[in-house]
């Protein structure tokens, strides 16, 4: 495996291929869908365990179906006896995998103008992006505001606290190039953004 891989996919699937790609989970990963109320939601989440099954199953060579992913306690997600690492997210109806030899986390998020963003940046952003974001007008600002929290859930994931972690316990930049400010030493970033969402990826810095 390269030191790090990517890759976005639709969940939007036809009702056949939601079918066959069920067929890849285990039976308690049946049994999880199965307790989602709405279509839609379930259809999201075995579309990204089977996508995940087959984007791992590639790379151990093996059937997806005998993929063994574990989770110990409230740990990130692995791959039993594998070296690898890897991390997902989604966002609506698409997910982002990311594959890689070392600790790695990412997120996707929709641009969404109807969020109020102003008032969540301002409880948990670190200092330095709430003036930045405040300096912005609602357009710019709404892009720049999910910019900064896809970079922090991927830096947060990829050290393997989640939302854990305090957001203004560091610091990301929010321009087209992402960049760790402050609080990140031995992480590097990169964005993924793609027309309508913003993205990005974090991985341990490799050895020197």
């Amino acid at each position: 495996m390269r030191s790090v891989e990517w890759q976005f996919d639709r969940l939007d699937v036809d009702a056949a291929t939601q079918a066959a790609l069920g067929a890849l989970l285990t039976p308690e990963e049946r049994a999880q869908a199965a307790r989602f109320h709405h279509d839609d939601h379930r259809r999201r989440f075995v579309v990204r365990r089977a996508r995940l099954r087959q984007a791992l199953g590639a790379r151990l060579g093996c059937d997806p179906a005998q993929v063994p992913i574990v989770r110990e306690g409230a740990g990130k997600p692995h791959v039993a006896g594998w070296a690898g690492h890897f991390n997902s997210s989604h966002s609506r109806e698409v997910m982002l995998l990311a594959f890689a030899d070392r600790p790695i986390g990412c997120d996707v998020e929709t641009v969404d103008p109807s969020f109020g963003w102003r008032a969540l940046a301002e409880r948990l952003f670190a200092d330095e992006e709430r003036r930045a974001l405040a300096a912005l007008n609602d357009q710019d600002g709404c892009t720049a505001f999910f910019r900064c929290w896809a970079r922090k859930e991927a830096f947060v994931k990829a050290i393997g606290q989640g939302l854990a972690w305090p957001l203004d316990a560091f610091a990301v930049t929010f321009g087209q190039r992402a960049q760790i400010t402050r609080g990140g030493q031995g992480w590097a970033i990169s964005a993924l953004d793609q027309p309508g969402l913003a993205a990005a990826i974090v991985v341990q810095a490799a050895p020197a």
